[in-house]
């Protein structure tokens, strides 16, 4: 009662409006899951927890001449015996390495226990996303001794239109940053308390990082430099103790690098490695791309970064805005951290920004690699420049004045900051899609064309996960000659459709599509391509698609 009395009234009332904040997050994080794209990366992940690799499923798809959507989605199942846990590692070792197997083996007790819809899927990184909000707290309680800051911060990460897209999603960037926050709370308490169970806590934080996502190696080495330079640069009893820590971590993980090393060659053809971009357009689009997804941690009200091609348009205008806002906002928040807090502070923050930018940006510029245009690897640096912002709010709502008109300023952008990320997400949720999405993101549009035919035939050739992806959508009536190719597993898969047997049967159907690709050259002058448009979302407008109607060629 006491710690009320003390405080200005607007500072209460600010306290609630962030706590109504959060609850709507909370809500947010649950709302429409079933109804948001089921795409290609999440297929991966109920194929792996499920125990296939997608080689066996190619295999078993391209054995029937004929199938449907159930047929297809066998594969997101387990079978009548059930997988187990090495058979789910074995699989993501072969074909998918760069993921390491803590959030699969979650999911498949997930889905064992709750069932294995699309919604009890996602459900799954949900309820992590969920355990940011105390992790949040602690690290805040730790680097300012301040829980005005701790609740600015989990009212930042509940609307962030980032954090919630990806705790609506099947894979594991949720548990990243609930592993980023954990390691970097649990090191500052170790650090505070020096007690040998806190750094054994650390060490199997930073274990399960570094099992959940490889570049948790960077957050590693940001708290290696803080350490380093907070202890004077000397080798004390606090900077030993991290090191046995990290090197424990890092022994247990050893039987994953063992297989990362020697599947250098395999990472980089799935992951689009070894890409030797250049020019003045290619360096434009990364720093573009760098400061729109800096803008998608706090606001998001436009899905297409290239919003319009007319650099006045209003979408490209309101982007502007929001980016300036941005951009502004962090900048001020990051000088203001540093300014008016000690350098056991600011450096934690600084080091996860920093090491997280270079190690991701820097190779880009000098090999000609494009990474750094993957927000979700920025993760580290993201959850600090959120750390940076929370304080600033906090002091801005602390310091508030009605007599001091900076003070009044600083509220009101930090306002409208807020006010357009609940926004973001209020308009997100209504969303079937987003731009996180890559690989089978209209596929609910193409099921719409197909679903209409009477007796329709697909032909596809697409990657498997976008095949199974679109299984979702399509009706059991609409048969598919899928000869899917594969993404992630070593073996080539060609084009191996009989022209004579499909000439045959050709006449069965009321319409045939096919989507992904080229029939071969006898069909050229029976039948004619025509492409089938399909409403982009973000314009209103019908774009060409993928999908194409094959007709009979009257010429």
């Amino acid at each position: 009662m006491n710690i009320i009395r003390n405080k200005k009234p607007s500072v209460i009332f600010l306290e609630v409006l962030l706590i109504l904040i959060i609850l709507l997050g909370i809500l947010l994080r649950f709302t429409n899951l079933d109804k948001k794209v089921y795409w290609s990366d999440e297929v991966f992940t109920a194929l792996r927890a499920s125990g296939y690799s997608e080689v066996e499923a190619i295999q078993g798809i391209r054995s029937k001449p004929f199938v449907n959507s159930i047929d297809v989605q066998k594969y997101q199942y387990e079978g009548e015996q059930s997988s187990t846990a090495q058979v789910v590692i074995e699989s993501l070792a072969t074909e998918d390495p760069q993921h390491p197997p803590l959030y699969f083996l979650m999911s498949k007790v997930w889905m064992r226990w709750f069932g294995d819809t699309v919604t009890v899927r996602r459900s799954l990184s949900a309820v992590i996303s969920l355990l940011a909000f105390p992790l949040a707290y602690w690290l805040c309680i730790e680097l300012f001794n301040s829980s005005l800051v701790g609740l600015t911060m989990i009212a930042l990460i509940a609307i962030s239109p980032f954090h919630i897209l990806y705790a609506q999603e099947a894979r594991q960037y949720s548990l990243w940053i609930v592993t980023t926050l954990l390691s970097s709370a649990t090191l500052l308490r170790a650090l505070r308390k020096d007690s040998k169970y806190l750094w054994f806590a650390y060490a199997i934080a930073t274990s399960l990082s570094l099992y959940t996502f490889l570049l948790s190696v960077l957050v590693a080495i940001a708290h290696g430099i803080y350490v380093l330079t907070t202890e004077g640069f000397r080798l004390s009893k606090n900077f030993v103790s991290y090191l046995v820590s990290t090197i424990v971590a890092f022994v247990s993980v050893i039987p994953w690098i063992w297989i990362v090393v020697n599947s250098i060659a395999q990472i980089n053809r799935t992951t689009g490695g070894n890409k030797r971009l250049s020019g003045l357009g290619f360096y434009l689009t990364l720093v573009k791309e760098w400061i729109v997804n800096l803008n998608r941690i706090f606001i998001d009200l436009i899905f297409d970064s290239g919003a319009s091609s007319n650099p006045l348009s209003p979408l490209t205008i309101l982007l502007m805005i929001t980016v300036l806002l941005s951009i502004t906002v962090t900048v001020y928040s990051i000088y203001f951290v540093h300014k008016t807090t000690r350098k056991r502070i600011w450096l934690l923050i600084g080091s996860l920004i920093i090491i997280n930018l270079t190690a991701l940006i820097l190779p880009d510029l000098i090999l000609g690699d494009s990474r750094s245009m993957i927000s979700r690897y920025f993760i580290p640096a993201y959850i600090g420049v959120q750390v940076a912002v929370a304080y600033a709010a906090a002091e801005i709502i602390r310091r508030f004045t009605t007599n001091s008109w900076k003070q009044r300023t600083k509220l009101y952008v930090m306002a409208i900051v807020f006010t357009l990320g609940v926004v973001s997400c209020l308009v997100n949720s209504q969303a079937q899609t987003s731009w996180i999405k890559g690989y089978g993101q209209l596929n609910h549009l193409v099921a719409q064309v197909v679903n209409q035919s009477e007796r329709p035939l697909l032909i596809s050739s697409s990657i498997s996960s976008d095949i199974l992806s679109l299984s979702y959508y399509l009706d059991p009536k609409v048969e598919i000659i899928a000869r899917p190719v594969c993404l992630t597993c070593r073996t080539e898969f060609k084009l191996d459709i009989d022209t004579t047997f499909l000439q045959s049967i050709f006449e069965k159907y009321s319409d045939v599509f096919v989507i992904n690709v080229k029939l071969p050259s006898e069909f050229d002058n029976k039948f004619k391509y025509k492409s089938v448009f399909l409403p982009n979302t973000r314009t209103g407008r019908s774009d060409g698609s993928s999908l194409w109607r094959l007709e009979t060629n009257t010429n």
